[in-house]
């Protein structure tokens, strides 16, 4: 196998051959009652296809009253070998209600898949804003609109290395690189564009972020390797961060604390 061209060759063994286990993933639905899993709805996936994100996503909707409608995303990565270009794939499921076969009331519920298609790289963040799809595929981060049971590319922007974890709230999304720290973003519903509002400057081995809401105020969190917290705030008017918009935080680590100020 080599770039994009794939070829199998089948290989004849003694019948005492003990072959090599691989494994293969699936996504199941539980029941968040019994926490037994529920009948026919497990979708398993492709060799070597490993999930990377999954996340519940509030997507723009004609079927609900507030316009929005909550769906399953799953972002998955093929690997292959690193002769093989790593791809991956977004679906995009429905949990829907149907008729439970006798004496198994947990099927009232199953998977409807609505959407799942090949993407250029590896699916490995995911979220929802404004009603719209998330998606850090490869070093880029798309923005799509679903519709009809398809995705349509609104906007995009380039990133950095590998961003493992997406969050957003109103109209911003804060992306966690797993070597390059945070950046933060803004999708912008006039002009349907995607741009940077504010990266950190420093390298840091990312773990987990959230946001910290106090009143009027907006910081992020973040968790390093190091079992470190940092508090970002974002402050655009620093005259230390010469010219550029940037973040400012403050570092507790395990016994000890330290300030770290941004470039």
């Amino acid at each position: 196998m080599t770039g994009e061209e794939k070829e199998f060759e089948t290989i004849e063994r003694d019948e005492r051959y003990i072959n090599p286990l691989q494994e293969k993933f699936s996504i199941q639905l539980i029941s968040p009652v019994s926490w037994e899993t529920i009948p026919n709805t497990r979708i398993d996936l492709e060799e070597w296809e490993h999930v990377t994100c999954m996340k519940t996503v509030a997507l723009r909707s004609q079927e609900t009253v507030s316009g929005l409608k909550g769906y399953i995303a799953a972002g998955t990565c093929v690997l292959q070998g690193e002769e093989v270009t790593c791809r991956g794939r977004i679906l995009i499921l429905d949990v829907i209600e149907v008729v439970p076969e006798p004496g198994q009331p947990l099927t009232k519920n199953k998977f409807k898949v609505l959407y799942e298609k090949e993407q250029k790289g590896p699916v490995t963040a995911l979220c929802h804003c404004h009603g719209y799809l998330v998606s850090a595929i490869g070093q880029k981060i798309f923005l799509w609109a679903l519709k009809d049971n398809d995705l349509t590319g609104m906007a995009f922007i380039d990133t950095q290395l590998y961003i493992h974890q997406m969050i957003s709230i109103k109209n911003f999304i804060l992306a966690a690189d797993v070597m390059k720290s945070i950046s933060l973003l803004r999708y912008q519903e006039e002009s349907k564009t995607l741009s940077l509002v504010s990266r950190d400057a420093k390298p840091l081995e990312v773990y987990s972020i959230e946001f910290i809401v106090d009143n009027n105020q907006l910081g992020f969190l973040v968790s390093d390797r190091d079992k470190n917290l940092f508090v970002y705030m974002y402050l655009p008017e620093g005259r230390e961060f010469r010219g550029h918009a940037a973040a400012q935080d403050a570092v507790q680590g395990k016994g000890h604390s330290s300030k770290r100020h941004p470039v």
